[in-house]
């Protein structure tokens, strides 16, 4: 996943399955500008694997907010 910041400032980036529950935070806390790539490997907060399925990975910084389809197939 990857973004860009204009400025510096909070970013949180969470997986959330169909129903809205969060998965796990991938990113939580202060980031300087530019560009920023992170990936999810896949697990849960408690380091399980999630199953295969539809997830959402939602963006939140400065800029505003974001919201993207994934799909993980196992």
């Amino acid at each position: 996943m990857e973004y860009s910041l204009r400025k510096p400032g909070r970013v949180e980036l969470s997986v959330y399955d169909v129903v809205g529950r969060m998965v796990r935070k991938v990113v939580d806390g202060e980031q300087p500008a530019g560009v920023h790539k992170h990936s999810w490997d896949g697990k849960n907060q408690d380091a399980g694997f999630a199953p295969g399925g539809v997830y959402f990975v939602r963006l939140n910084t400065p800029d505003g907010t974001k919201t993207k389809r994934l799909v993980v197939v196992r």
